[in-house]
């Protein structure tokens, strides 16, 4: 059996400025490029005030781009609430994945 390696693999980035955002019901996570700032992975509530500084903290690392994954309805405040000195260029993609069920 071959064992595994060690060596790194990576992807191309496609967009410098990008984040993406775990969606949840009561939290959200925030990943951003590790080089830009100290602490790359912030987690927010999903209250209004929250949300806002989420969005702040996007605008002010200068995010043009982000994926959002949620499996519910849990993603539609967060796309709401682009805040209004984010800059044209601001894209919020949201990703939708259906339930996978298990079954015997």
């Amino acid at each position: 059996m071959k064992k595994p390696s060690s060596e790194r693999y990576s992807l191309p980035v496609i967009h410098n400025c990008a984040a993406g955002i775990d969606i949840g019901s009561r939290f959200h996570v925030v990943a951003v490029p590790a080089d830009i700032t100290k602490e790359p992975v912030q987690t927010f509530k999903a209250f209004t005030a929250d949300l806002e500084r989420m969005a702040d903290w996007l605008v002010e690392l200068g995010i043009t781009t982000v994926a959002m994954e949620s499996t519910g309805v849990y993603w539609i405040p967060v796309y709401g609430n682009r805040p209004g000195n984010t800059p044209p260029q601001f894209r919020l993609v949201a990703a939708w994945c259906p339930p996978v069920f298990g079954g015997h």
